[in-house]
């Protein structure tokens, strides 16, 4: 009885941690509650968030959408992936926006190796790790004592203050 027992328990696990695309109303709601955790409060008050991009995948039916980007007003973005199998967070900026019209071809092209991570890792049958999938389950249930104990601020300051562009010809 105790090895069907736990037959069956691996199979019931088996089936509930899979890699699955996330809709664009759970991939909101990730950027939502990183808004509330860690945008100024005084600089978005009134801001909403606004879909700029979607990473779409033509040629992979299994993740049709690799990550997300969402403006929040002026004050900055929020990239959130597509698929669970990569960690809800794929970046973010407390400043300027995302305008997917004029991106630095290094950016795009890391961002297309994002995509395509994800995609392959969901081709191979990866499974997200227990860490990511409750990753997941934080930001998706907005549990803040949570986030705070494990995700903090690991932000790192800027080194310097400068603040610069690198349009042509540079």
């Amino acid at each position: 009885m105790k090895k069907f027992t736990l037959f069956f328990a691996f199979f019931a696990f088996l089936f509930t941690v899979n890699a699955s695309n996330v809709e664009l109303e759970k991939a909101a709601a990730v950027a939502q509650f990183l808004v509330e955790q860690k945008f100024d409060a005084n600089q978005i008050r009134g801001e909403e968030l606004e879909l700029v991009f979607t990473a779409q995948n033509p040629l992979s039916t299994e993740v049709p959408v690799s990550y997300y980007v969402f403006n929040v007003g002026e004050t900055g973005f929020i990239i959130v992936a597509g698929n669970n199998v990569a960690r809800p967070i794929l970046g973010y900026s407390t400043q300027g926006k995302y305008d997917p019209d004029n991106l630095p071809p290094n950016f795009q092209a890391w961002m297309e190796d994002i995509a395509n991570a994800i995609t392959q890792s969901v081709a191979k049958g990866i499974l997200p790790t227990a860490e990511i999938s409750e990753e997941w389950n934080v930001y998706l249930n907005k549990d803040v004592e949570y986030f705070e104990q494990t995700r903090g601020d690991r932000a790192v300051n800027p080194l310097i203050q400068t603040t610069w562009n690198q349009d042509n010809p540079y």
